[in-house]
């Protein structure tokens, strides 16, 4: 019997990434150009709608992609 390993999903992936970051700013363009995610918004509003806090920047890099954080649970804006 061989042992099926599953994938982690791409909003998955992303929420390690931001968790990793540690608060830090992560660009959008490092979700599509590094881990090959062209849907990373709509992954990162679907972390949102299960009630994860990311933050997405009020600023974009010089390629347009706006940059995102994980935001400690008890932060309230």
């Amino acid at each position: 019997m061989t042992a099926v390993l599953k994938k982690p999903s791409q909003a998955q992936r992303i929420l390690k990434v931001l968790e990793d970051a540690s608060g830090a700013w992560v660009s959008g363009r490092y979700f599509i150009q590094t881990m090959m995610i062209s849907q990373a918004h709509a992954r990162i509003w679907s972390l949102q709608r299960e009630g994860i806090t990311i933050e997405a920047s009020d600023f974009t890099d010089e390629y347009g992609f706006k940059s995102y954080r994980l935001l400690p649970k008890d932060t309230l804006f």
